[in-house]
C-alpha cells in the first residue's frame, strides 16, 4: 500500500513537472501538432519531466485539495508560457521578417497555410521560419532550452506557490516585443532598401512611359529581386539568428527571475 502511494506521489509530481514543459515548449514551432505526431511530442515532454522528478520533494505535500492542484497546475503553466514567450518570440521575429519582406513586394498576395505551424504566412516568411527552426536546433539553442527548463525547477519548484510580480514586470514583455521588431528590421532592412529603390526607379519610369502597366511589372520584378538579395544575404542572416539564440536563450532564467520579486 505504501509503495502505491509513493508511486501515485511520483505520477502527480510528474504530471504537474510535465505541464510547465508542454506549454514552453508549445509555443515554439516546431513543436505544434502540425510539426510533430503527439506521441511523439508528448513522450518528449514525458521523458524530461522524469528527469525534473530529481529536483523535486519525494512525495506531495499533505493537506493539498484540490484548489490547491488547480493553483498549482495554472502556476506551472504560467511559468511555461513566460520561458517559452521569451523563447520562441526570436523565432516569431525571423518568420516576421519574412512576411514583412512579402508584404512590401507585394508577394503576400499568394499567401499560403504553412503546414509546419499551421498559421497562414507568405512564401518568404515560410522559408525564413524553416531556416530559423534549423539554426535552433543546429546551433543548440534546444538544449539551452532544456537547460533553462531544468534549472526553473530549482528556482521554482512545482509544489511552491507562485511568486509575486515585480510592479515593472510589463517592462520585460515591452522589451521582448521591442526586441522582435528590431530583429525582424536587422534581418528584413536590407531587402526593404532595396525594394524602395526598386519602386523609385518603377515610379522614374511610370513617369516617362505612362503607358506601362506597372500594376502587372512590378510585383514579379520585386519579388524576384527580394529572393535573389535574401539568398546573397543569407549566411549573415544566418550569423545574425546564431549569435541571437546563443546568447539569448542561456539568459532567459535570468530575464524570467527578474520577473518575479525575492
Amino acid at each position: 500500500m505504501e509503495a502505491f502511494s509513493r508511486l501515485s506521489d511520483l505520477a502527480l509530481l510528474l504530471g504537474l513537472s510535465t505541464v510547465r514543459l508542454a506549454v514552453a515548449f508549445l509555443l515554439l514551432p516546431m513543436f505544434t501538432q502540425e510539426s510533430l505526431p503527439a506521441l511523439v511530442r508528448n513522450s518528449l515532454f514525458v521523458g524530461i519531466g522524469v528527469i525534473t522528478l530529481a529536483m523535486q520533494p519525494t512525495a506531495v505535500p499533505p493537506g493539498i485539495d484540490i484548489g490547491s492542484w488547480v493553483a498549482l497546475f495554472a502556476k506551472e503553466a504560467f511559468i511555461g508560457a513566460v520561458i517559452g514567450f521569451f523563447a520562441s518570440s526570436l523565432l516569431w521575429a525571423v518568420e516576421s521578417a519574412g512576411q514583412l519582406i512579402d508584404a512590401k513586394s507585394g508577394a503576400s498576395l499568394g499567401a499560403m497555410v504553412d503546414p509546419f505551424s499551421g498559421n497562414q504566412s507568405s512564401n518568404t516568411g515560410v522559408l525564413l521560419a524553416r531556416i530559423g527552426s534549423w539554426v535552433f536546433m543546429a546551433s543548440g539553442g534546444f538544449m539551452f532550452l532544456v537547460g533553462v527548463l531544468l534549472e526553473s525547477y530549482v528556482a521554482w519548484p512545482v509544489t511552491s506557490p507562485l511568486p509575486a510580480l515585480r510592479p515593472d514586470a510589463v517592462g520585460s514583455f515591452e522589451g521582448a516585443l521591442g526586441r522582435i521588431m528590431l530583429l525582424m528590421l536587422m534581418i528584413a532592412g536590407p531587402v526593404l532598401v532595396v525594394l524602395y529603390i526598386v519602386d523609385s526607379a518603377l515610379g522614374l519610369v511610370n513617369r516617362y512611359a505612362p503607358t506601362i502597366n506597372l500594376l502587372t511589372i512590378a510585383p514579379p520584378v520585386k519579388s524576384l529581386l527580394a529572393l535573389g538579395v535574401v539568398m546573397v544575404l543569407l549566411g549573415s542572416m544566418i550569423d545574425l539568428m546564431v549569435v541571437e539564440f546563443t546568447q539569448r536563450v542561456p539568459a532567459l532564467l535570468g530575464v524570467v527571475r527578474s520577473l518575479f520579486a525575492p
